[in-house]
């Protein structure tokens, strides 16, 4: 009779337990979306109040005639040929660089300076030393595959060729296109070199259950709105 007061009493124990870790798996993705969402709006409020200033100069040098309102043509020639200028940003870890955005996996993360389990926790991160984006050489960004948190690149895997990549920065749409899918050992790190192309790379675990290689996905820019 005690033997079966005993393990009832534990069959109730270990269902409370695992009613605990369910609500603190529910509770971390909640915070961790809340904390994601926090990036999101903090870059848009801030690109609304400075992106006039920011760029004003380098506008100016290409459309000296009409610097208060540079026409079409003068954009469009900045957004292919002059966009090195935005490689030249002082960044610490953590620093909200702009918004990734993928349309065809649904979704929008701030994307963050340094690649530390601080800044993946709630973004996606960019490799220090590596081209910011639409500039010339390789965009390398890292993000996590979790299913509590850091789940923003779960869906990578779908991606396929010529589709669509972009990134908000500094008051510009920069898209890519896919070129190219691949899964590599995680000490193939040649997948961060640079080169002379405008590129993007994103870069996830996989499997989702045991992480033991790298997903890797390129991209080469396509287009530039202002």
């Amino acid at each position: 009779m005690k033997f079966k007061l005993v393990k009832t009493k534990l069959g109730f124990l270990l269902i409370g337990f695992g009613l605990v870790l369910i609500f603190i798996a529910c509770f971390l993705k909640f915070y961790t979306n809340h904390k994601s969402q926090d990036l999101i709006q903090s870059y848009y409020k801030t690109q609304k109040s400075n992106i006039q200033t920011a760029f004003l100069e380098p506008i100016k040098k290409v459309n000296s005639e009409s610097a208060q309102a540079p026409n079409t043509q003068a954009l469009k020639e900045i957004s292919f040929t002059n966009l090195d200028f935005l490689q030249d940003r002082s960044l610490t870890e953590g620093d909200i660089i702009g918004i990734l955005y993928i349309p065809k996996i649904a979704l929008e993360v701030a994307l963050c300076e340094g690649v530390s389990n601080k800044t993946l926790k709630y973004a996606v991160g960019h490799f220090p030393d590596t081209a910011l984006p639409a500039a010339t050489g390789n965009c390398a960004i890292i993000g996590h595959r979790n299913y509590t948190y850091g789940e923003f690149f779960n869906r990578l895997d779908e991606l396929e060729q010529n589709d669509e990549i972009q990134i908000f920065y500094e008051g510009y749409t920069i898209t890519y296109k896919v070129s190219s899918s691949k899964i590599v050992q995680p000490e193939e790190i040649e997948v961060l070199e640079q080169g002379t192309e405008k590129e993007i790379t994103l870069i996830t675990c996989t499997p989702i259950s045991t992480g033991t290689h790298r997903l890797v996905v390129k991209g080469i820019l396509k287009g530039i709105k202002k």
